[in-house]
């Protein structure tokens, strides 16, 4: 009765519908392996919960909520973001305060402008008490500031996400050079400056903050001392313990992919437009020698690049080349998207549309302002 029963059953099998059935299990389970990254000697990625992004991005530029595959996946949407001076910081300031304003979320403000702190060191009490929650605690810090771990740990709410962004100390200095009008504040031209001993270039700041070595100025470091290399890469792994992510400028969208999947965000939640460029501003290029000379006097950031540069290039390994591409791709679709709504001809006509346009054009102050009024309405309410 076995035999014939086996018998049966494989005559069944001949049949072509199942056949049909039995070739597209295959043709899929193959696809779905060959879609999976591999690490660097074509091991399997050890991520077991992987965004399914597979459905692509809707019809109008927009992508779906990533959903999860082996796991969860839910959004983080409390962040602090420490506000690094000319490093796209205005650009990522941007998009934290979209959707903090979708989401009706908390800052950590100051009365006005937006520094918290610098050049003193951040302290809680520079949060005003009109704009302070009942607890004291915020979703978001996204104002510029500098870093007292201990202090910002007291004002943010627990499970935030930690990030920052860095960028090439030589590149970064010219910026602020620009920028800032360092020559006429400094009274001095560059070639005056880069011929100064170390500790009396990194000195020289205007308003007793902007310049050399201004990264590691903005995380709360003194930049006239140099600690040992010892001490120095101490207090770089400190500092990799408490930020969940360190971005880099000169990889700006590589950067926001990762920010993406650390808080599972959506692509729409990440997309830019750029934010306080140079401008109409005098630009003076910097030479080769200018520059050379700069990171000369620029030891701390330097090594504070060098650093987070090789822990960013791990963690793009890690995520994955074909995994990265298709993410970029959605990402420059979504900002196509932004771009051609709202600074194209066509008359905007979707009202979620205009007011996304309508906060992309907000300048960094006034839409600071706006978040301001909104918090003093909400906790005058009793709503904080």
């Amino acid at each position: 009765m076995f035999l014939q029963a086996l018998k049966r059953r494989m005559i069944c099998i001949s049949d072509k519908r199942v056949l049909l059935l039995l070739s597209s299990t295959l043709w899929i389970i193959f696809w779905q392996m060959s879609f999976a990254d591999t690490n660097e000697g074509g091991k399997a990625s050890a991520s077991s919960s992987r965004i399914d992004t597979s459905l692509g991005p809707r019809g109008d530029g927009s992508t779906p909520t990533p959903r999860a595959v082996g796991g969860a996946c839910t959004p983080r949407p409390r962040v602090f973001f420490l506000k690094t001076h000319k490093c796209g910081s205005s650009t990522l300031q941007h998009l934290f305060l979209r959707y903090g304003k979708k989401h009706n979320l908390s800052f950590a403000l100051p009365g006005s402008s937006n520094y918290l702190g610098s050049p003193g060191l951040f302290s809680p009490s520079m949060i005003p008490p009109r704009l302070r929650t009942q607890d004291g605690r915020f979703d978001m810090f996204l104002v510029h500031t500098r870093f007292h771990q201990g202090n910002a740990e007291k004002v943010m709410r627990e499970g935030a996400a930690w990030v920052t962004m860095l960028r090439e100390p030589a590149s970064h200095f010219q910026s602020l050079w620009n920028f800032y009008g360092l020559q006429k504040h400094l009274k001095m031209n560059l070639s005056e400056l880069l011929e100064l001993p170390y500790a009396k270039a990194n000195d020289k700041r205007r308003l007793h903050k902007f310049g050399l070595n201004m990264q590691m100025f903005d995380l709360g470091f003194d930049p006239t001392q140099v600690p040992s290399e010892d001490d120095l890469r101490a207090e770089f792994d400190r500092l990799n313990r408490r930020f969940d992510l360190v971005m880099i400028l000169e990889r700006f969208d590589e950067s926001l992919v990762l920010l993406k999947h650390l808080l599972c965000w959506t692509t729409d939640d990440i997309a830019y437009l750029k934010i306080n460029e140079l401008g109409n501003r005098a630009k003076y290029n910097f030479t080769a020698e200018d520059k050379a000379r700069v990171r000369a006097l620029s030891t701390l950031d330097n090594a504070l690049y060098d650093y987070f540069s090789k822990r960013f290039d791990d963690k793009v390994r890690h995520f994955g080349k074909t995994k990265m591409k298709w993410e970029l791709e959605q990402l420059q679709k979504a900002n196509d998207f932004l771009q051609r709504n709202c600074f194209g001809i066509t008359k905007l006509k979707d009202a979620k549309v205009l007011t996304l346009c309508k906060d992309l054009k907000s300048k960094e102050k006034s839409f600071l302002n706006d978040m301001r009024r909104r918090q003093l309405e909400k906790i005058q309410k009793g709503l904080l």
